[in-house]
């Protein structure tokens, strides 16, 4: 299966958001263009597949790559507390992670309001994934 996607390459189920998730398994790969074309074994009819577009994709946590000693997945952070490093203040929680270009940003939910924080040395000082933990610095005007 060389030559897909990055993330994608060698993949061979997914599942499709929804509760509960759907197990679907893939049949076979395809470059078109620009897109990459998926075969799934229970969707092989055109009509079939349409119902699946707009569909997430998400790869169950066990096909996916072991990781080495302090790197951890995005869904891992999710939920860990956001910890001030000079006060020790909690100052939220993490709601999601995404790729903002050059870095990652965290989205951080305190109380009713979210604010980013880009995941880099200089604000990240530590990711204590076992204890749900993500200890930060924080510049003025840019937290809760």
């Amino acid at each position: 299966m060389g030559g897909l996607p990055r993330g994608l390459n060698g993949y061979e189920r997914f599942f499709l958001g929804g509760d509960p998730p759907r197990l679907i398994e893939v049949e076979g790969w395809r470059k078109s263009d620009k897109v990459l074309l998926i075969a799934f074994t229970k969707y092989l009819e055109r009509d079939e597949v349409s119902s699946l577009t707009g569909e997430t994709l998400y790869v169950p946590r066990a096909d996916l790559p072991p990781l080495r000693s302090g790197e951890y997945y995005y869904s891992d952070l999710e939920g860990c507390a956001v910890v001030d490093s000079t006060s020790g203040e909690e100052l939220g929680v993490v709601r999601d992670v995404k790729n903002w270009g050059d870095y990652d940003m965290l989205f951080i939910l305190s109380g009713a309001k979210e604010w980013l924080l880009p995941v880099t040395g200089e604000f990240v000082d530590e990711v204590d994934i076992e204890n749900e933990r993500v200890t930060v610095r924080v510049p003025e005007g840019l937290g809760p």
